[in-house]
């Protein structure tokens, strides 16, 4: 049972809240400046990803993971590399 400073992560592996929290803001700030390079508005890319542009606000600002799937698809559309990690939904 994860305790009161620790998010339970998708694996069900907790973690303490800043390190999880911490790494959402890392993958949304990366995600962020490629789409400013590639000259995507948030509204354009999230038209092109099929989401929500307010879903795609949160994962650049970290509140919320982005699904291994989706990662896969805004790497394509952003022209970047995505590790097998990455793929395999062990790093977000």
């Amino acid at each position: 049972m994860a305790r009161f400073d620790q998010e339970t992560t998708a694996a069900g592996g907790a973690q303490p809240v800043a390190e999880y929290g911490r790494r959402h803001r890392m993958a949304g700030d990366r995600m962020r400046q490629a789409r400013r390079a590639t000259g995507y508005t948030q509204q354009q890319l999230a038209a092109e990803l099929g989401i929500p542009v307010w879903r795609l606000s949160r994962y650049e600002l970290g509140l919320a993971p982005i699904p291994p799937r989706l990662l896969l698809k805004m790497a394509d559309h952003l022209e970047l590399p995505v590790t097998g990690e990455q793929a395999a939904g062990r790093v977000h």
